[in-house]
């Protein structure tokens, strides 16, 4: 995986004492991180769970616009309707005037946006604010250049940050567009690897395939290959955990179960009893559905886009190019088939998703945070 020199090194696992960050460089006096996670994602998954890590180490406060709560409602709708990003509510509004005014008191402090996308567009006109008070400006980008010149108009919002976040290398390019190189960090997605762990004892019959998730999912393929798998060994039966309103892409299908709501118990003990994840993707940057089944241990099968390949390995998983039924279906099929192949590439799967472990991913943003504060 052709993560930068930044992250600490990586040993073989990531458990026992964790990684101590490097302490060459004054630290900041707080980090406020800016937004408001999502409900749809687990509490055990998702960007958040940075937080959890950074404040073991550093001072935190929580951006999140609660007490701005009394901005006029026609100033924030207006500020929202200027932005002109798809995604930027009122509420991303209060929540960057609330950042904002955490700028103006603080000194030595790093503000980073966690979803960008969500809310960022006017924080950077305050850059010249936080260097005053020697605090700095950082954001994390989730989605792809394609998605984020549909959204946010292209990269002119992060122009004015001292740094950007990526978390896949096929978002590096559009980004060095717009800012030195130097501004712009490649560090992976983590993922909760204690929590998301293999179940001790042995799979299903290896016949259980699972897939979970939308964004930016290639349900067309999906169906096809779940027609064609069922078609040539009906003993294979697939799981799906999507939202309600996707469910009639896959009426008239025998050998499929679909699930909702799940709670994050039962969507672990989707990825412990399942033996191959499947998500075709019409383009992505770093998944949280992949990294949970990779840290489940179990082998995957994808298509080949975007930065699938900065997380997936050709040793834990099949890449397919995009809408290819056919390749999906015989990778599909030649991993429920070997037992053998099956187990070695769910060891692997397991060693992928340690190298993004949280507290290794923790680590090398508390570095990027030291040194931007020096």
């Amino acid at each position: 995986m052709p993560w930068p020199a930044i992250l600490p090194p990586i040993g073989k696992t990531a458990r026992g004492d964790g990684v101590q960050p490097c302490l060459s460089a004054q630290p900041p006096t707080a980090i406020h991180f800016v937004g408001k996670a999502f409900p749809y994602i687990s509490s055990r998954s998702g960007y958040t769970r940075l937080v959890d890590h950074v404040e073991r180490e550093m001072p935190v406060e929580i951006v999140d616009g609660s007490s701005r709560r009394d901005l006029p409602s026609r100033l924030c709708g207006w500020a929202s309707r200027r932005s002109a990003h798809q995604w930027y509510t009122t509420h991303s509004f209060r929540i960057e005037v609330d950042a904002t005014v955490r700028l103006v008191r603080s000194r030595h402090a790093i503000s980073h946006v966690l979803w960008a996308e969500d809310y960022l567009r006017y924080l950077g006109h305050a850059r010249l604010i936080g260097r005053l008070n020697r605090n700095k400006i950082v954001a994390t980008y989730h989605q792809p250049p394609e998605v984020l010149e549909r959204v946010v108009l292209g990269a002119r919002a992060a122009r004015d940050l001292d740094a950007v976040i990526v978390l896949g290398s096929n978002q590096v390019s559009y980004f060095e567009s717009t800012l030195d190189r130097e501004q712009v960090v490649l560090i992976p997605h983590g993922i909760d690897t204690d929590y998301f762990a293999p179940a001790n004892e042995d799979r299903s019959n290896g016949r259980v395939c699972l897939s979970v998730g939308r964004w930016l999912r290639d349900f067309e393929t999906l169906r096809g290959v779940i027609d064609c798998v069922g078609t040539r060994d009906p003993s294979v039966s697939f799981r799906l955990v999507v939202p309600e309103d996707t469910a009639t892409r896959f009426e008239g299908l025998k050998n499929v179960q679909l699930l909702r709501s799940l709670t994050d118990e039962e969507l672990l003990r989707e990825y412990r009893n399942a033996d191959v994840l499947v998500l075709p993707y019409e383009d992505v940057v770093a998944s949280n559905a992949m990294l949970e089944g990779l840290s489940c241990g179990l082998p995957v099968v994808t298509t080949d886009v975007g930065a699938m390949r900065d997380y997936v390995t050709p040793e834990c998983g099949y890449m397919v190019p995009p809408g290819d039924v056919a390749k999906m279906s015989e990778a599909v099929l030649m991993i429920v088939g070997d037992d053998e192949r099956r187990h070695q590439m769910g060891i692997h799967s397991r060693q992928a998703a340690l190298n993004c472990d949280w507290r290794l991913v923790a680590a090398a943003h508390m570095e990027l945070y030291r040194r931007l504060a020096a």
